[in-house]
């Protein structure tokens, strides 16, 4: 039979364990964020635009590919199309770095809006507001905006980082 101290201590620091497991999980789901996170291709070429008060906007659209079985039994791969919005500066230096068809990893929130379509129809529209990206792969038009860039520092870490 153990000694009655260690029975109690051994009950302490299972109330404690269970203190801190309920505190850490209240912290972790009282804090969910609005975060989307997807690995994909470009789509199009991101065509870059200013709005009337000066802001640098460019729109553009990823494929993301899910493979599952189909009706049949038979593998088959799934795409969607995800709309995304960038501001600014990452808005500029995505258009310079990109191109249609390359891999990315994107991270942003999830925003829905209305507006007015030209035959005066209200809309709905989903988008991911880009907050990070990062080029997944290499190639010339990569190459060429880096050598713009000797000397000045990494413009597409430096901006695609920023939080």
């Amino acid at each position: 039979m153990s000694h009655p101290i260690f029975v109690l201590a051994s009950l302490i620091q299972q109330e404690e364990f269970i203190c801190f497991t309920i505190k850490f999980l209240f912290t972790m789901f009282s804090t969910v964020e609005n975060r989307v996170q997807l690995i994909g291709f470009l789509g199009q070429e991101i065509e870059l635009k200013e709005t009337a008060n000066g802001k640098k906007v460019a729109h553009l659209t990823i494929a993301t590919h899910e493979r599952r079985k189909g009706e049949d039994g038979k593998k088959e791969v799934h795409t969607t199309w995800h709309n995304l919005i960038a501001w600014n500066k990452k808005a500029e230096v995505m258009a310079k770095i990109f191109s249609k068809g390359q891999r990315l990893y994107v991270e942003g929130k999830l925003n829905y809006r209305e507006y007015t379509g030209k035959d005066n129809v209200k809309k709905h529209a989903t988008e991911i507001v880009i907050s990070d990206f990062k080029k997944l792969e290499r190639d010339d038009k990569s190459k060429a905006v880096e050598s713009q860039q000797e000397g000045v520092g990494s413009e597409q870490v430096a901006v695609g980082s920023e939080k």
